[in-house]
């Protein structure tokens, strides 16, 4: 999991522990709003598999 941060750090030293993945309950539409915004102005980045995993959450909570 941490190679791509790697790669895209180089000479950081980064832990050996397990990234924990976090998200609000009550669901406030910022990150919403703002991958919406970066795929609407970046391709590459709509391509992206989280992207479509980020959509699919977001439509099961309603937004």
């Amino acid at each position: 999991m941490m190679k791509p941060f790697a790669k895209l750090n180089p000479g950081l030293k980064l832990p050996s522990q397990n990234i924990a993945v976090v998200r609000r309950a009550d669901g406030s539409g910022n990150s919403f709003v703002f991958t919406s915004y970066l795929a609407k102005v970046n391709e590459e980045w709509k391509k992206q598999r989280w992207y479509w995993l980020y959509r699919k959450m977001a439509d099961r909570s309603g937004r």
